[in-house]
């Protein structure tokens, strides 16, 4: 009977700071010294304190800080080394393309293969299965080599979207502008700043820090929007006319891989 009273005690106190202030509490019928030993061998049983029994399986698994990452190719061209062209109005995925398939519709001509270089993800528009990512940075850089006409264009001409399970969910983050990558090529230079291409102050603590991290869970489908609403610029009306230029949305953050049994 007081065991009954004294897990209910236990559960209600849980419940009410969870409802108060967001944080999940959890306590363990296990001893510290158990628990310890299970973090030594990666196993072992863990039991919820006043759960009529029932107990969580501790799943081993290790934890890393590391990117995720995608990268695309403006203007879309079929052409190896395309000549400056516009920015169609439209969406343009991120995420969509995995590690070993072909690159064409992330705007590299057809038998461009993704490497290490254009993205970490290994299964298009999907975190694989064992895998999850608790991400708390988010930015947009270029590559090193962009001019800088051409890297503020791809800033002014469209915006970042985040959808989940296939447009379910949605998430409009604004303007390309507003998430700096911190990260690039800056430098004093005689080509009147043609050396000083970047998105942002060259220095990572710039970038956007999120201070809900994002979760990507296992097997869930998500991709990144660039999403471009006229092929012209609001100041002018003029059309948007870019060199080949690498524009990359990356996150950072915790990556969880499952490790198997």
């Amino acid at each position: 009977m007081f065991t009954k009273k004294l897990a209910a005690i236990v559960t209600a106190l849980a419940s009410r700071v969870r409802a108060e202030s967001g944080v999940e509490v959890v306590v363990y019928e296990n001893p510290s010294e158990e628990l310890a030993h299970m973090a030594e061998r990666g196993r072992g049983t863990v039991h919820k304190y006043g759960a009529s029994g029932k107990s969580v399986q501790r799943i081993p698994r290790r934890d890393e800080e590391n990117y995720l990452f995608s990268t695309r190719r403006f203007p879309s061209s079929t052409v190896v080394a395309p000549p400056p062209g516009g920015i169609a109005a439209g969406d343009f995925l991120f995420f969509n393309v995995g590690i070993g398939q072909d690159g064409a519709t992330a705007g590299f001509p057809a038998g461009f293969n993704y490497s290490e270089l254009e993205t970490n993800l290994q299964t298009a528009s999907q975190v694989p299965q064992g895998q999850a990512f608790r991400m708390k940075q988010l930015g947009i850089s270029f590559n090193a080599e962009a001019q800088v006409t051409d890297l503020q264009q791809l800033c002014d001409a469209g915006s970042i979207v985040l959808t989940k399970q296939a447009g379910q969910w949605t998430m409009r983050h604004g303007p390309a502008q507003f998430w700096p990558g911190g990260m690039g090529v800056v430098m004093a230079s005689q080509n009147q700043g043609a050396n000083s291409a970047h998105n942002g102050i060259a220095d990572w603590k710039s970038a956007r820090y999120l201070k809900i991290p994002r979760d990507i869970h296992n097997l869930e489908n998500f991709n990144y929007i660039y999403r471009v609403p006229r092929p012209t610029r609001a100041t002018d009306g003029t059309l948007w006319s870019v060199n080949a230029t690498e524009m990359r949305i990356w996150l950072w953050g915790l990556q969880v891989d499952r490790i198997p049994d």
